[in-house]
């Protein structure tokens, strides 16, 4: 008798860690199955915001190219880079501003400062 409780007693205790181990599996399932989802989420947002960044720098570089094409005075190239094909800007507007300009070589930008470290405006002819 002594042998049937004990067997008992462990078959109970037995079926007790079964049944939490079950518990245990179930919730762990439960969880994974979120996470994965999450994951799904994420990896398909990441995706969209990667293809947006990448837009948006495609768009950047084009507008710095056309901006070095305005600086150099070239407007027609710029207008062509950023699908304009004809600019309703005057070249005079940056031929001021070309490295070819007698403003240029005289040491004073387009701002009329001087070429030193002084920042004030060069108010001599």
């Amino acid at each position: 008798t002594e042998l049937k409780t004990e067997r008992h007693e462990r078959q109970a205790g037995q079926q007790a860690l079964d049944a939490m181990l079950s518990a245990e599996v179930q919730t762990r399932t439960e969880e994974s199955e979120m996470h994965a989802n999450h994951l799904n989420r994420f990896r398909a947002q990441w995706e969209e915001n990667l293809l947006q960044d990448r837009d948006n720098f495609a768009a950047l570089t084009k507008d710095v190219h056309a901006a070095g094409q305005l600086l150099a005075g070239n407007v027609k190239g710029a207008g062509m880079l950023l699908g304009i094909p004809e600019l309703a800007m005057s070249t005079q507007s940056t031929t001021a501003n070309s490295p070819s300009s007698h403003l240029m070589s005289t040491g004073r930008g387009s701002l009329g400062l001087s070429a030193g470290a002084d920042s004030r405006p060069n108010t001599s002819p």
